[in-house]
């Protein structure tokens, strides 16, 4: 039995739950309530309280103990990785960890954090990351711990994201993929907007996601005056976001930091729609968009840049259909779910069929 320790209320832990669970023995705890129940003998949510921490680490320990767990599987370590502290220090069983970015990148920072994220490089038995710079970080805090980075992308359904034919307005429409959070700047895809609609008719914004920064967002989309042009979508189902994307000319995403292709907009590229999306130091986008050839990159945090970039893509609307077809064949080629998860699949079958 494998058991997964990640988040309930993120699309890609149940994305991956999904597809394992319905091939292997797992069981997944969650310290966030899950969006989606599939099994809930097999889904067992755990409270998020700090206070509570202690005893869900006792729980975890005596579950492993009392089944037959040949591997633990921690998603987002810096919080995460405290509720297998017990079973790491008491037991033997092996541990694979999938750090998040920001675990590396800011978990790091503080003195605790750094000292535990440290403890879990060491005791894990592979390490998995979507970004080389991921795999850097891993060496710089734990010497050699680079040869058990395992580089395998979270990837996108291409069975399901790709291109269809949904009625759409007559604006050309861009469309704002990630969540309110300050790391993704949407806030500079509304200033960017704004500026290009004073140049030309018919365009029209459209913002998917929520976060601790929808309701400043929608005041400064408000202070533009542009009521019909600018639209707040909110979070939405996967298949609602598969027809979001298909409806929408152009996906934006102006995030500081990214590890490897961000999901969502490899989902995006998938379904043949043209992608811009910033290019800073700290990210892989440089790796996956040939600017102007399968997509179009910005410098981060650059109104500047990314109007530029939009006015490109509505100035010249015949090469957006070559550039999408080039962006699926990308996914296709380096970024297939299916693909990366028969790869860890392979982990986990040499996981359980090796001892403890």
């Amino acid at each position: 039995m494998i058991l997964l320790i990640a988040p309930g209320n993120s699309i890609h832990s149940h994305r991956w739950y999904s597809h394992f669970s319905s091939k292997l023995d797992m069981v997944w705890f969650s310290l966030h309530k899950f969006t989606n129940t599939q099994d809930e003998s097999k889904q067992i949510p755990l409270s998020v309280s700090i206070p509570m921490l202690p005893l869900h680490m006792i729980k975890v320990y005596l579950f492993i103990k009392s089944h037959k767990i040949s591997t633990i599987h921690v998603h987002s370590i810096a919080r995460y990785g405290f509720l297998v502290l017990f079973a790491c220090i008491f037991t033997k069983t092996k541990l694979i960890i999938s750090p998040w970015g920001s675990d590396l990148v800011e978990g790091s920072k503080s003195f605790l954090n750094k000292f535990f994220i440290r403890y879990l490089i060491k005791r894990a038995s592979l390490i998995h990351v979507d970004a080389a710079h991921m795999s850097n970080i891993c060496e710089e805090l734990v010497p050699h711990s680079k040869e058990k980075c395992k580089h395998i992308m979270f990837g996108a359904n291409t069975d399901l994201f790709k291109n269809k034919s949904i009625a759409s307005s007559s604006k050309f429409s861009f469309l704002s993929i990630r969540n309110h959070e300050d790391i993704y700047m949407v806030d500079l895809i509304i200033k960017a907007f704004a500026i290009i609609s004073k140049e030309f008719e018919n365009l029209n914004l459209n913002i998917l996601g929520s976060g601790s920064k929808t309701e400043d967002l929608k005041k400064l989309a408000s202070q533009y005056q542009l009521p019909e042009s600018i639209n707040f979508i909110g979070r939405v189902t996967q298949e609602e976001m598969i027809e979001e994307i298909n409806r929408n000319k152009v996906v934006i995403s102006a995030s500081i930091r990214d590890g490897g292709l961000a999901s969502s907009l490899g989902e995006a590229m998938s379904c043949e729609r043209v992608v811009i999306a910033s290019s800073g130091k700290e990210d892989e986008n440089l790796l996956w968009i040939d600017h102007g050839v399968n997509g179009y990159l910005f410098a981060n945090k650059s109104i500047e840049d990314l109007v530029e970039k939009m006015r490109q893509c509505f100035k010249n609307q015949d090469l957006n259909k070559e550039i999408g077809l080039r962006a699926r064949q990308t996914i296709l080629k380096r970024y297939d779910f299916e693909v990366e998860m028969l790869k860890f699949e392979e982990i986990y079958n040499e996981f359980i069929a090796s001892k403890a």
